[in-house]
Formats: structure tokens, sequence, C-alpha cells
């Protein structure tokens, strides 16, 4: 048998609360896809409802990854990367990218939701995060890191103008695709506004109007592993869809407390079958 294709995963570990490495290595591995995990801090918990939380930046571990892998000539087919904790993380992966010319590169530029800047972030680590969505292939950010990344202003509820204008300054920022997740259009409703090869459109979701911690970590993983392993841009989209929404349909028939994390484990097995059927508007 050939080799899985090879994912290098940059991103924190929260060692507790299903989202970031926790979650991106079961979803991608499931679809055939081997991950190489970096983390960029390691955390005893997700920061969406816990105190106390323990913590440790790995400042300089990416370099070090870096350097040994050069010495081991080992290539990856994709580089993706997620929470950067220290502004010089940025630079290291930065770095790390241009050493791996080849390689398809997907960025979920991490710096907010609910239209915040998440704590402990700054207004230079946007501007760093501008320089590696340049570097991108595809990006994945929600509403608020669209915005953040555009200098827009964050809408909760968006018209036809004002998503042609956020699509308008993605593309001059990146000249690449991406996904904005978790859009809502008047006119549409809830929904993924993805640019691929020039062409706009909107995959409308049927998500149950509740948030978790890590939904987006499992969304943005399905999609890179989809696109790795050769499917377009739109049917991964959609394949990541159909996970999501499973996991939230297991997860609402529980009864853990929504800190924890969606039941992804019971889903799993959803991303090797193909997509279901999912409106799609072209914008």
């Amino acid at each position: 048998m050939q080799r899985p294709k090879r994912v290098c995963a940059i991103h924190d570990l929260s060692t507790f609360g299903r989202c970031s490495l926790a979650c991106i290595i079961p979803v991608i591995s499931v679809m055939g896809v081997q991950v190489c995990p970096i983390p960029t801090a390691l955390l005893s918990t997700h920061t969406g409802g816990f105190d106390d939380i323990e913590s440790l930046d790995c400042n300089g571990f990416i370099s070090d990854c870096l350097k040994h892998y050069t010495k081991l000539n080992i290539n990856f087919d994709c580089i993706y990367t997620g929470y950067l904790a220290k502004t010089e993380q940025f630079d290291e992966v930065s770095i790390f990218f241009d050493k791996f010319p080849n390689s398809f590169k997907v960025v979920d530029p991490v710096l907010g939701d609910n239209g915040k800047l998440y704590q402990k972030l700054t207004s230079q680590m946007v501007d760093k995060m501008r320089v590696l969505c340049r570097k991108a292939d595809l990006i994945t950010p929600n509403t608020t890191e669209a915005a953040l990344l555009t200098n827009s202003q964050h809408r909760n509820i968006y018209d036809l103008d004002s998503v042609y204008d956020l699509i308008l300054k993605l593309q001059n920022l990146t000249h690449r695709d991406f996904v904005i997740t978790g859009v809502i259009i008047d006119t549409i409703g809830k929904c993924n506004v993805c640019c691929s090869n020039g062409e706009i459109f909107a995959t409308v979701c049927n998500y149950k109007d509740v948030s978790y911690d890590g939904t987006g970590d499992c969304f943005a993983s399905a999609v890179t592993a989809s696109l790795v392993i050769g499917n377009d841009l739109k049917k991964s989209v959609c394949i990541a869809s159909d996970f999501i929404e499973h996991c939230l349909e297991m997860t609402m028939k529980g009864d853990d407390e929504k800190r924890n994390g969606i039941f992804l484990e019971y889903s799993l097995g959803e991303l090797r079958k193909p997509p279901g059927s999912r409106k799609i508007v072209q914008l």
C-alpha cells in the first residue's frame, strides 16, 4: 500500500474539552490521512467555561521540529495551522511554510469569536496572521476572524451587499480560496461562504442553534483532510457540514455539560461516507 497522505498540524493541545489537537488528530486520521502534530501550547482544558487553567507555551518548538524534519528529509502533503500562543510563533510558522513550498497550506486564523478578539491576543498578532493568510492556499475564518483580518465591521446577520464586501476584501487579502464559517445571511440563513478558484457560493447549514468549543476545529480539519485526499472544496465543505450536524445531533441527545464539547466519538464514521444532499447557493 502507498503511505497515507501526511498533514503537519500546528495547533494548541487542550487535554480536556474536545478542541484543537484533541479533535484534529482523530478527525484527520479517520479520513485516512497521517497527522503529525506540533503543539503551540499545552492547556489542561480549553478556555471556554473553565477556570484556573494550567498552561505551558511551546515557544521555539516549531523551529526545533523544523530543524529535525529537515535533517530527516521529511516532507508533508499539507501544513495546517491554528491557534498560535505567542507573537514569535507566527514568524516560526512563516519560516516553516517557506521550507515546504510544495505543501498545501491551510490556515485556520484563530483570533476571536462573537465579534471579539480572544483574550491574550493582540493587534500585532492580527497583523501577523494576515501575513500567514497571504501564504496560505486556503483559510477558514469565522465571521469575527474575517472581520478582524479585513478591518471590517462584524455583523451577526449579513445582507448580500455586506457579504460581497467581506468576500472582496478577503479575496484582496489572500488571492486564494477561503471558507467563512457560520455566516448568517438574511435571505439564505446560516451557511458557509466559500471561494474556490474564483467561484463564490454558500453551502446552507442545518446546524442546531447551539455553540460548542471545538466545533470549528472539527469542521476545518474535515475540510483539510478531504482536500488532501483529492476532493474539491465544495464536496469537502459538504462532508464537513454533514459530520458537524451529526455530532451536534448526538451531543444534543446527551446530558453532558456544554463546555465538554461535542460527541465526535459517535460521529467519526460519518466522515467515511459520501456527502448527502445540501442546498448550495451561487453568490
